[in-house]
């Protein structure tokens, strides 16, 4: 009897230490999915902080690509300021050259005007002259005929 006591005293000791092992199995297992929650929950938060940086990434090479453009641009605009600054200093050269070209034009202009002014005096001092003449001739000619 007493070694069936103790029989039951001993399974009564290894049930209620089982009892206990399953009762700290159970709050380790609920400790446990509640960690494994947790863990779910921070990769769940990775991914979207991971989706969130590729966006970021995405958004940072397109100003990127954007910053390449304007530079690319600004590049080819200064290319077609100095091409005007350029042309607009042979234009500006040229019309120095034209408007000395006119000058001298209207230097020579006046030349001829008084070229043409002297001999046109000429021509009219020839006529009357001319005229002088057929006169004196008409005149000698009547005055032989008479």
């Amino acid at each position: 009897m007493d070694k069936v006591q103790r029989d039951e005293d001993k399974n009564t000791r290894e049930a209620e230490e089982q009892k206990s092992e399953l009762a700290d199995l159970q709050d380790y297992e609920e400790k446990f999915k509640a960690r494994l929650k947790g863990y779910q929950q921070e990769v769940k938060d990775l991914e979207d902080f991971q989706k969130a940086l590729k966006k970021s990434v995405e958004n940072i090479e397109c100003t990127l690509n954007e910053k390449d453009k304007c530079k690319n641009t600004t590049f080819k605009i200064k290319l077609d300021i100095n091409a005007l600054k350029i042309q607009r200093d042979a234009l500006s050269q040229s019309k120095d050259s034209l408007i000395q070209k006119l000058a001298n034009s209207d230097s020579d202009i006046e030349e001829f005007m008084q070229v043409i002014l002297t001999c046109e005096k000429q021509l009219a001092k020839l006529e009357k002259d001319k005229k002088k003449a057929a006169a004196d001739k008409k005149f000698k000619e009547a005055a032989k005929a008479q």
